[in-house]
């Protein structure tokens, strides 16, 4: 079984991506997830919601705000244009919360 849980704090304001059908969208968002002896890890979140049915809290997802995510995780790796070799984390989100008890206003 592949699954993965984080908690950590969000690093950027959510981005929104539009997808090959216009009624889904693509959200995603890195946190910052670290340990009391351990350096922090970044994970890239990411997950599609429906136009017909969104989800009014992902406009709350703001740099700072503590979040819960539980999902699948993979590694993205790419090269850069100078040929180093980089990584990534990824979780493809099923699902996530809050954790902070933050009352935030939504990113326009």
């Amino acid at each position: 079984m592949n699954s993965c849980n984080f908690v950590g704090r969000v690093g950027k304001d959510v981005r929104f991506f539009q997808t090959y059908d216009p009624e889904i969208t693509r959200v995603e968002f890195s946190i910052c997830c670290w340990g009391e002896k351990s350096k922090p890890t970044w994970v890239k979140c990411k997950f599609s919601e429906s136009k017909t049915w969104p989800d009014e809290r992902t406009a709350f997802i703001t740099s700072g705000r503590m979040i819960a995510v539980s999902g699948s995780i993979s590694v993205e790796a790419w090269l850069s244009a100078d040929s180093t070799a980089n990584a990534a984390l990824v979780c493809s989100v099923k699902v996530w919360s809050f954790c902070d008890g933050v009352k935030a206003k939504p990113k326009a």
